[in-house]
């Protein structure tokens, strides 16, 4: 893949994204919403395909070939994940609408039957599990990114290649929702910076600064902060893995379970 796709290139953003809002058709209002739920967190990609965490995606001179391949694949060493195994057929197809429009392509030759044919794209994802019956309803909800929104376990777990990786990688499943519920995340601190004191997930810590992931909003925010001078640490904190359990109902966490002691080894 061609590293040189991902440079901030110096294109007229404006004049595309404005042409890309105002055109109307099913698959691309759609495809918007499945960007906006799935791609455009503060630490991946901006609103309207703009600069976030991740490189801008609006007015880059992306082709059908390389938009199609890096959304079913993603970028290798990078924290860019594929999306051919956790969009259904139609929204991937109607997502790849919305990125082909912010580059200018407003009718672009996907098939709807085989969207990735002739593409390059290897569907397969060898890190997956056959599934079926509860422990599929389960993976269908730990990534559901359209009811649970940000608020889905994928926003900070990966698992089977798919998620992204803010907290640590799953290794011991709970045996009941009482112990889900009562998880501890001993990585989280309370951090004051000056006046600002925030939960953080430490992720990177030495004498010159320190990385971490601010935990007050979801998703959680990357940042560092170069100096510790004014940087002050409390063990222990308000923060609670339980809080973000909300979104789902007792029978949604009971399947979410029984998925990961499916998958997990």
């Amino acid at each position: 893949m061609k590293k040189l796709k991902w440079l901030i290139l110096t294109l007229p953003v404006f004049t595309l994204c404005a042409q890309a809002a105002n055109y109307e058709s099913p698959d691309l209002r759609r495809g918007e919403e499945v960007y906006k739920a799935s791609c455009a967190t503060s630490y991946c990609h901006g609103v309207g395909g703009m600069t976030a965490g991740a490189p801008r995606l609006a007015a880059r001179d992306f082709d059908v070939a390389y938009i199609a391949q890096v959304i079913s694949n993603g970028v290798p060493d990078t924290t860019m994940a594929g999306f051919v195994n956790t969009l259904e057929s139609n929204d991937l197809l109607a997502v790849m609408t919305y990125v082909a429009s912010l580059n200018g392509i407003m009718n672009p030759d996907f098939s709807p039957t085989d969207p990735l044919a002739s593409l390059g794209i290897s569907v397969p994802n060898p890190k997956q599990k056959i599934l079926s019956g509860t422990p599929l309803e389960g993976r269908e909800l730990f990534f559901d990114a359209y009811e649970k929104g940000i608020k889905r376990c994928s926003t900070c777990h990966e698992i089977e290649g798919m998620g992204i990786p803010v907290a640590a990688p799953i290794q011991n499943v709970p045996t009941s929702i009482n112990d889900l519920r009562k998880l501890i995340t001993p990585q989280v601190v309370e951090i004051s910076v000056l006046n600002d004191t925030m939960p953080a997930l430490i992720l990177k810590r030495t004498a010159e600064g320190i990385q971490f992931y601010d935990l007050t909003v979801a998703p959680p925010v990357l940042r560092t902060i170069s100096e510790l001078t004014n940087v002050t640490f409390k063990e222990g904190k308000s923060w609670q893995h339980v809080n973000v359990m909300q979104a789902y109902s007792e029978n949604e966490l009971e399947k979410l379970l029984i998925y990961l002691q499916s998958v997990v080894e």
